[in-house]
């Protein structure tokens, strides 16, 4: 496999964007890094159960709101971020070659124990490396709390814009 290097800057970027959507009320099932081959760029890959619960528009519409406002990192803009249910079959390839429930501190890239950093998987036009998953988790949430959420998430970023 064709071996590729994060920009060592995507590591500090991707943590402050979590960061970010976590103080706005968006906290993902999961967060990484990947190279997308058809576009010969990294991407960032944010997994939300919330793309089944109001759909990837009104997310995206969400998170350039939030960028155009200056809520997250200007070093990530909308366009370089992948959206996906963890219901997908890119995520259940993920689950499979990493299992959930991990967090991996990109910055000691042999967390979590016994994980190699040599963990590499090609799944649709994306390569993902263990080393560069900020976290990878199943959250079971009722309907009604993830109405909850959702509505908090996209009314902090309104607030914002008032």
């Amino acid at each position: 496999m064709v071996g590729y290097t994060l920009p060592p800057d995507h590591l500090n970027t991707g943590a402050d964007y979590l960061s970010a959507l976590q103080k706005l009320g968006l906290d993902p099932e999961g967060l990484l890094w990947a190279y997308d081959r058809t576009l010969n760029e990294f991407v960032l890959v944010l997994v939300t159960g919330q793309f089944d619960f109001v759909g990837p528009t009104a997310i995206y519409e969400t998170l350039t709101k939030a960028y155009n406002l200056a809520a997250t990192p200007e070093a990530i803009s909308p366009f370089i971020v992948r959206l996906h249910s963890p219901q997908q079959a890119i995520v259940r390839e993920l689950r499979t070659a990493y299992g959930w429930d991990i967090r991996v501190d990109p910055f000691r890239p042999t967390d979590p124990p016994g994980l190699s950093v040599d963990i590499a998987l090609n799944a649709g036009d994306l390569t993902f490396r263990i080393e560069w998953v900020y976290h990878l988790r199943e959250r079971k949430v009722a309907p009604a709390e993830r109405a909850r959420r959702w509505r908090r998430f996209q009314g902090n970023v309104e607030k914002l814009a008032a």
